[in-house]
């Protein structure tokens, strides 16, 4: 019997390692999200308001939204062995998949819930762990997402590479590493606390972050000197 609850805490405790990682990623991935809807208001305010003068300033803006948010993206799915990404995670997930089963998840006052829990990620199985193979598939789609961005920042962000990108990702497609990310988030808030994640509730918590373009900055500056 010792040795069994001595299997049981380390299970636990490795699962409480994974939710303790997920903590972190899910709260870089609820920055890009709110980045992401600050920048969409300021951009469809400047293009509905031909009043607003187009200046360089403009490509500044969009430079530093841009690069600011792929540097966040690629640092999501970082492989070093020092980091906490996407990656690890799922590699860690893939490579012990028996640490978990809806035992480890879930509370015991939630136990009528593993049925649900396992017919989604062990098979059906009862008392069944995670399929590794579902974790393989998480991976993949990160590498055809994200990989690009992670990339163009590697090469041509982050360093000066003799051997530039010849397909430099679009717009579009930094937006889709940021929707694999945020979905990804929120599958993996399934797995280890099977519970939803309401990432597009953090907006409504920041309040008008647009109050400070509705005062004339430079008048005020000219008024003060």
């Amino acid at each position: 019997m010792g040795s069994l609850d001595c299997r049981l805490t380390m299970s636990n405790s490795k699962v409480q390692q994974w939710r303790e990682w997920l903590q972190i990623l899910n709260n870089e991935v609820t920055m890009l999200y709110l980045h992401r809807h600050i920048w969409r208001v300021m951009a469809t305010t400047i293009d509905g308001n031909p009043g607003i003068p187009r200046s360089y300033a403009m490509n500044f803006l969009y430079a530093a939204y841009t690069t600011s948010q792929a540097v966040a993206v690629r640092r999501l799915i970082d492989t070093d062995r020092r980091v906490v990404s996407f990656v690890r995670l799922l590699n860690a997930i893939k490579a012990d998949p028996h640490e978990l089963t809806a035992r480890q998840v879930l509370p015991p006052d939630r136990a009528f819930e593993a049925s649900a829990w396992e017919f989604r990620y062990a098979g059906s199985k009862p008392g069944g762990y995670v399929d590794p193979s579902l974790a393989a598939r998480h991976l993949a789609t990160l590498e055809a997402r994200v990989g690009p961005i992670r990339d163009y920042v590697n090469q041509h962000a982050a360093h000066l590479n003799v051997n530039p990108l010849t397909n430099i990702p679009a717009y579009q497609d930094l937006n889709a590493a940021i929707d694999c990310l945020v979905d990804l988030g929120i599958e993996c808030h399934r797995l280890l606390h099977n519970a939803d994640l309401l990432v597009s509730a953090v907006p409504k918590a920041i309040g008008d972050f647009m109050a400070p373009f509705r005062v004339p900055w430079l008048e005020a500056v000219r008024r003060r000197g």
